[in-house]
């Protein structure tokens, strides 16, 4: 028998105990687990979903960046690569401006996450007990009080579950439809974030150094699942190439700082223990001892395998990840989502286990107890802490987000332009709040800081063109005269910017701010938010000099002035 008949026997034996596995465990009829385990998934969905919309009635500010980014499409964004900006604005073409579906999407990754975990325990543990290694996430805040809102990290985390799903499948069963959804999975976990890189770098990684796994380079199926990557990429990377790659030097702004090091390197370090902690206190009743010992037979083999193959996946990018934080300085903003969903199932392939009704039990209600205790927590947080704690600086999601976008809507329409309002410059929050909250599919464009390269499609140029309005507060004027702001929102220095001698009384500002009030919150003080108008023009006259378009009612006026006049004469 040659080397390649050899492979044949090897590939047609995997598949023939894939399929037995299979029959065995995955008929609804025969394993209630499946059962239970989708109604766990849809349950979790649903409850934390509706928390989130109860609890926090104004987006974060993260998630309005995703939805206000994407109203002119491009291939990249100012810090971020596009797919999460692209799934956002397909949503609000549907349900702007409401916030539900925002929460709903980041559910659904987190949901897909915990069933990847539970796909590939379930080949190797017993049903109930791949159910413990899925549903001990419920203790991992980053699955649940952590992450309520949807974020490039969301959609990461869930490109990141399904790569590496799709490649051990691919190791396992040699099947060129794997390695494909590998493929794909990391060209959108790439479109996704930057820190996909990092469990490409583990998985070729793994690929090299496990002799099993090795042997997937003498076929050609790597290959196609790096071009099938390198054709996702390639247009973001143009686009990066094109822009001076603005989206790493963002995340790369405090590489020199040595405070910047030792900041990242510590929230890093904290925030992934008390991740990785609670977990494995949950597994407790399962967990009987630890072992390292060699497989003896062809089923403690896979079974070793899979445990070395989740062992590199999972701890090597965590531990990159924790190098460039104390290194370079740099913050991936990467969360639970992408390094721990399958912290559980490798905790367990590695340890001798007390499989019985009790421990799993306890597994699962202990789970579903800090679960509940997380809810509970962001109930408390987001809904009761306000009422009681008179913070300085109240969250994010208690801004009034909607109340300024109804002000902004009213000075605009009393205004009586015939053009809707295609613009709406400032801060990122207020311009984010008020575009987002506008209540129309068709909303106006952010101009974020008032800086071209934070805002794609609009610039000084396009906002001289069709008009719109300015907002500011206190807080973004400077404290003093020797401080520089990035940009200068007082009267002069807005005047400067948007007053030309081809179009006097180009800007107009209002006499009184718009007045908010923070939303279930203590905090007594008010938003005073101030606004100017940069009035729009019509085309350019036969003369070649653009037209002031002044409100409807100044025109009637001049109309029945002219009107009387006239009358005066004859």
């Amino acid at each position: 028998m040659n080397w390649n008949q050899e492979r044949q026997v090897e590939r047609l034996t995997k598949a023939a105990q894939a399929i037995q596995r299979k029959s065995q465990r995955d008929l609804a009829g025969e394993d209630p687990t499946i059962n239970f385990f989708g109604i766990f998934l849809v349950a979790h969905v649903l409850i934390w979903t509706i928390l989130a919309s109860l609890t926090q009635p104004n987006l974060p500010d993260e998630t309005l960046q995703l939805l206000t980014a994407g109203q002119s499409p491009a291939w990249g964004y100012f810090d971020q690569p596009p797919l999460a900006v692209w799934m956002m604005s397909f949503v609000s073409t549907i349900f702007a401006p409401a916030a539900w579906p925002a929460y709903f999407m980041a559910q659904v990754c987190i949901a897909t996450c915990m069933w990847a975990a539970w796909k590939i325990g379930k080949d190797f543990l017993h049903p109930w007990t791949a159910i413990c290694g899925a549903i001990v996430l419920e203790g991992c805040f980053f699955f649940t009080i952590g992450s309520t809102a949807f974020s490039s990290a969301h959609l990461a985390g869930c490109f990141w579950a399904l790569g590496i799903l799709a490649l051990y499948q691919g190791f396992h069963l040699e099947h060129r439809r794997d390695w494909v959804i590998v493929g794909i999975c990391l060209g959108l976990g790439m479109l996704s974030h930057y820190s996909t890189a990092l469990l490409i770098l583990s998985m070729v990684t793994f690929s090299l150094l496990n002799h099993q796994a090795r042997r997937c380079w003498d076929t050609s199926w790597p290959f196609l699942a790096g071009a099938i990557a390198g054709v996702i990429v390639l247009p973001h990377f143009w686009w990066a190439w094109s822009n001076d790659f603005s989206t790493v030097s963002t995340a790369m702004h405090g590489w020199k700082s040595i405070s910047s090091r030792g900041q990242f390197t510590i929230q890093f370090l904290i925030s992934q223990i008390f991740a990785v902690v609670p977990i494995l206190l949950l597994l407790i009743p399962v967990i009987a001892s630890f072992r390292f010992d060699e497989p003896t037979t062809s089923e403690d083999e896979e079974r070793d395998f899979v445990r070395q193959y989740l062992l590199v996946v999972t701890l090597l990018p965590a531990a990159l990840m924790f190098a460039l934080a104390l290194i370079v300085g740099v913050d991936l903003g990467s969360t639970g989502l992408t390094l721990w969903t399958f912290i559980g199932v490798l905790l367990l392939l590695w340890s001798d286990l007390e499989e019985n009704r009790i421990a799993w039990r306890r597994v699962i209600l202990h789970s579903g107890t800090v679960g509940g205790g997380f809810a509970a927590l962001l109930v408390i947080s987001n809904f009761m802490l306000p009422y009681i704690m008179n913070s300085s600086q109240p969250k994010d999601i208690h801004f009034p987000g909607k109340q300024l976008a109804k002000e902004v809507r009213s000075i605009w329409k009393n205004r009586g332009y015939e053009q809707k309002l295609a613009i709406i410059a400032g801060p990122g929050r207020l311009a984010q709040n008020a575009s987002w909250y506008h209540g129309t599919v068709q909303r106006p464009l952010a101009y974020n800081d008032m800086d071209d390269s934070k805002s794609v499609g609009v610039d000084d140029a396009a906002l001289l063109k069709s008009g719109g309005i300015i907002l500011w507060t206190d807080a973004d004027l400077p404290n003093d005269e020797n401080q520089v702001a990035d940009v200068d929102y007082s009267n002069d220095g807005l005047m400067v910017r948007f007053q030309s001698e081809t179009q006097p009384n180009k800007i107009e500002f209002m006499e009184e701010p718009i007045t908010l009030q923070w939303g279930k919150t203590k905090k007594s003080e008010p938003i005073r938010v101030y606004v100017a108008l940069v009035h729009p023009f019509q085309q350019a006259t036969e003369e070649g000099e653009p037209e002031l378009v002044f409100p409807i009612e100044e025109l009637q006026l001049d109309n029945q002035t002219a009107a009387i006049n006239t009358s005066l004469i004859r």
